[in-house]
């Protein structure tokens, strides 16, 4: 089975629904997905299960917000502040401490609990919720069946370029994660998971997620078959005429209209 996985917070809501409706519309109802939300009402989960009208699978949480704060050591409407700021606009060195929670944190134990339900042989393509998907996949899965994790991977590129490993945060873009799921993959989140936990959030560096992808990767560089996802495929800026767009740079809000602009005239 072929899955696409996306995990978001209530506040990205928007962003799921382009999500789908990019992947309807450049890929038809031929991939099962799985929305893993946060605190996101019944309402707009039937919203998107009708948006879909494929298989589709919906696994929210709720988050317990004053419990985040206390981890984090602030009071909980700066706690909400930085969510609704990170959610609308982009991170910043004040807010960073929500993301190192959610997107380095309870996202990557999400996507392990989601790989753990699967069965062995599965492909499970997760996606940034904040992904335009504008053309076919099936490349990338191709490359997701060819290995055991796969993602925009740079160490080669600083080794080559430098000699060593400069930025750490650098090495895997997480952005894009491809899972061929078997013992290796899994035992691949294991590590990570390790990793991140071992660290409390307060005392978390900027690219903390990355970094501890990168650790991980390091343990294993040798267990395992690494993809990497082709340059020319995809934009993290938002351009170009390429698979996917992310909206890493830029506001969030002023991405979403001009990805949804684009997909209108599509």
């Amino acid at each position: 089975m072929k899955i696409i996985h996306s995990y978001f917070t209530e506040g990205y809501y928007e962003w799921a629904r382009l999500l789908l409706d990019s992947l309807r519309k450049s890929n038809g109802k031929k991939y099962k997905v799985i929305l893993s939300s946060r605190n996101l009402d019944k309402s707009r989960q039937n919203q998107l299960l009708k948006l879909y009208n494929g298989d589709i699978e919906i696994r929210n949480k709720n988050l317990d917000y004053k419990a985040l704060a206390k981890r984090a050591g602030i009071k909980l409407d700066r706690l909400m502040q930085f969510k609704s700021e990170t959610e609308q606009v982009k991170i910043n060195k004040d807010n960073w401490v929500w993301k190192l929670m959610i997107s380095a944190e309870d996202r990557i134990r999400e996507i392990r609990e989601v790989a753990n339900g699967l069965h062995e042989g599965d492909l499970m393509l997760n996606l940034d919720v904040d992904s335009y998907i504008r053309k076919r996949l099936d490349s990338w899965f191709d490359i997701i069946a060819e290995n055991d994790f796969s993602s925009i991977i740079k160490y080669d590129k600083q080794i080559q370029r430098l000699g060593y490993i400069k930025k750490k945060a650098y090495v895997i873009i997480c952005c894009i994660q491809g899972y061929n799921i078997n013992e290796k993959s899994l035992k691949f989140l294991d590590r990570w998971m390790f990793y991140i936990d071992r660290v409390s959030p307060k005392y978390r560096p900027r690219g903390f997620g990355q970094i501890t992808c990168y650790e991980a990767f390091l343990e294993l560089k040798d267990e395992l078959r690494w993809g990497i996802i082709p340059p020319n495929t995809y934009s993290l800026s938002g351009q170009g005429d390429c698979i996917l767009w992310g909206a890493n740079k830029g506001p969030k809000h002023e991405n979403l209209a001009r990805f949804r602009g684009d997909y209108g005239k599509a």
